[in-house]
């Protein structure tokens, strides 16, 4: 590789990873000013003042207020994955021969999520009050939602039937909402986890197959 070509390429790298910096100052900042003022006390101003970007670069990199919001939600409760079917593909439930071990597995990716996703979802609500589109959004959200579930009770089962009143339950019982509840009684996660497990086990007879 030529001297030019390879100073083009530290460029590149070096731009990229100055980009990236800059990204994760702005998340950081947002998921600190949503955390602690809400969605009506935060403004693009001053979590481009905390993280020392200009409001415009904010706005380069996510378009709105909105969307700052569900990237903060997405980058703590998804991780590398977009969204929640993404983490689901991810886990990919079917290459696990063990029911066991695929209950686990699940648990080990809604325990991770669910926590910062519903806190989050607060700020999310409170957004659809005066945002025609985080309303509509939260609307999508929820029937995604259940269609994921679909996707998790398949899985869990291993089984293609799939009962409408078995979904019905699975959706409450892994929702944001049936967490935060807990949350404001004081559970721990490991009891929530113990929780949800058993009630999986429950609604999906899984002792049938899960020893």
């Amino acid at each position: 590789m030529s001297e030019v070509a390879t100073k083009r390429a530290y460029d590149s790298s070096g731009r990229r990873k100055a980009a990236e910096e800059r990204s994760r100052r702005i998340l950081e900042a947002a998921a600190r000013h949503f955390d602690e003022l809400g969605w009506p006390g935060t403004t693009i101003a001053a979590i481009a003042a905390e993280a020392d970007v200009s409001e415009n670069l904010v706005f380069q990199r996510f378009s709105s207020k909105f969307d700052l919001l569900m990237a903060v939600m997405r980058a703590g409760a998804f991780g590398r994955a977009p969204d929640l079917r993404g983490a689901l593909a991810e886990l990919d439930m079917s290459a696990i021969a063990d029911p066991g071990e695929r209950l686990e597995r699940f648990l080990d990716l809604a325990c991770a999520a669910v926590p910062h996703f519903a806190h989050y979802a607060i700020v999310w609500a409170q957004a659809s009050a005066s945002d025609d589109r985080a309303r509509d959004q939260m609307d999508a959200a929820a029937r995604a939602h259940r269609d994921n579930v679909l996707t998790v009770v398949r899985g869990l089962t291993g089984r293609p039937d799939t009962p409408a009143d078995l979904v019905d339950r699975v959706t409450v019982a892994t929702s944001a909402e049936t967490y935060l509840q807990f949350a404001q009684l004081g559970w721990e996660m490991s009891s929530y986890r113990v929780w949800l497990r058993a009630t999986l086990r429950g609604i999906l007879a899984l002792d049938r197959i899960v020893t």
